[in-house]
């Protein structure tokens, strides 16, 4: 009974069986008050209770320790079988999915079991049809790992409050769709950092390490989320409605996890590492990666009219001149990263738009809230460059 209580730092918690719509349970630590365990046990039985100096995370699925150093590990272990067996359904199910690319996936789940602590790429899953697998493909993979996994919406990531996936270790949204360029950066920033902020509501933030791994679904299999061509982070999988039926066939995938985590375990790992994702851009290239790279560039375009369209609304002029510095800080504040290449393709390749063949004198328009007057006021601010102009009929006709 003793080892169902904790108390870390200075707060008490008991380790209760939750029980789950499928008859299972699922361990969770929940908060105890100290006055609730002397009622129901006594004083003495406080001394017994295991005491730690306070939580950390690391994650491990080979040789987990519940316990590291004088600290509780505040990752979940994995419940359940690992012995060698069939899978044929699952790897039926998983060709289906990733066809050629099956032997790469094998690999991926290999080194998020294996080797959890190394980056890996956003893998994203995608079909304008229904009922291809993509759902089916989440709760399989969090079947695996199980409360080490967290599925979200796309508004989650947009909250300041995450304290219930920052440290899990695959983070997965399902039907996605990245309206904004800021959602598709945190993304992109998350996949490769190291580091990540935890806040939960009325909760100081702190910063813990982070190894989150994004699983990604969307029905918009061009434009779910903007993808630069150079960028290497992200492997695009399009999926397919099954070509076949099988009877019993989520029973019999629940059967073979057994099987299939001996075998991601004890496989030998084929690609070797090429990069800080382990993969090449070569490796986990498809024809869907570039179908959502041309409709970013598209996406981006309207999103790059719209950014401007607002500063010249919101300064009440009809034409604005905007150096490609003054462009690039605009973009930045609206968390899109460009460079001024980026920039000049679309000012002039898309939008025909030449640069003045001099510097020249313009006015930079800021707006900005006076306190003493209690009003929004626009202010001119006099700056010397190559500017390009943008015309408001322009803009509104992009």
């Amino acid at each position: 009974m003793k080892n169902r209580y904790l108390r870390i730092q200075t707060n008490y918690y008991k380790i209760v069986d939750r029980p789950n719509l499928d008859g299972t349970t699922t361990q969770v630590l929940t908060k105890w008050q100290r006055k609730t365990i002397l009622e129901d046990h006594g004083k003495e039985f406080l001394k017994d209770i295991p005491k730690y100096d306070g939580f950390v995370t690391k994650p491990s699925h080979v040789n987990y320790q519940l316990e590291i150093g004088t600290h509780y590990n505040n990752y979940h272990k994995i419940e359940g079988d690992v012995k060698q067996g069939n899978f044929e359904t699952t790897e039926s199910f998983l060709k289906q999915i990733f066809k050629d690319q099956y032997p790469l996936f094998l690999d991926y789940l290999s080194l998020l079991w294996c080797k959890p602590l190394h980056i890996l790429p956003i893998l994203c899953l995608v079909s304008k049809e229904r009922e291809t697998g993509k759902t089916t493909f989440l709760n399989w993979i969090k079947s695996i790992f199980q409360q080490n996994m967290k599925i979200l919406r796309t508004e989650d990531l947009r909250s300041n409050f995450n304290s219930d996936w920052a440290d899990r270790l695959i983070i997965a949204i399902d039907e996605a769709k990245f309206a904004k360029p800021s959602d598709s950066e945190i993304i992109k920033n998350l996949s490769t950092a190291r580091h990540s902020n935890k806040e939960g509501k009325g909760k100081d933030r702190y910063e813990i390490p982070f190894f989150g791994k994004f699983i990604i679904t969307s029905n918009h299999n061009s434009d779910f989320v903007l993808i630069d061509p150079e960028e290497i982070r992200y492997w695009v999988v399009e999926l397919e409605k099954p070509t076949f039926k099988i009877a019993d066939f989520e029973e019999k995938l629940k059967a073979e996890l057994p099987a299939i985590k001996y075998y991601i375990q004890n496989r030998k790992i084929r690609t070797k590492p090429k990069g800080r994702m382990w993969f090449s851009k070569e490796d986990i290239h498809t024809e869907a990666l570039d179908r959502v790279v041309k409709g970013s560039n598209m996406s981006l375009e309207k999103e790059f009219a719209a950014i401007l369209l607002h500063k010249l609304e919101d300064v009440e002029v009809e034409e604005i001149k905007f150096t490609l510095t003054d462009i690039q800080d605009l973009l930045k504040e609206r968390f899109v990263t460009k460079t001024f290449t980026q920039i000049k393709q679309v000012i002039e390749n898309k939008w025909g738009l030449t640069v003045s063949s001099n510097s020249t004198s313009y006015s930079y328009y800021r707006k900005i809230f006076n306190e003493y007057r209690k009003e929004w006021e626009v202010i001119r601010e006099p700056r010397k460059g190559r500017v390009y102009t943008f015309h408001k009929e322009l803009l509104e006709r992009l």
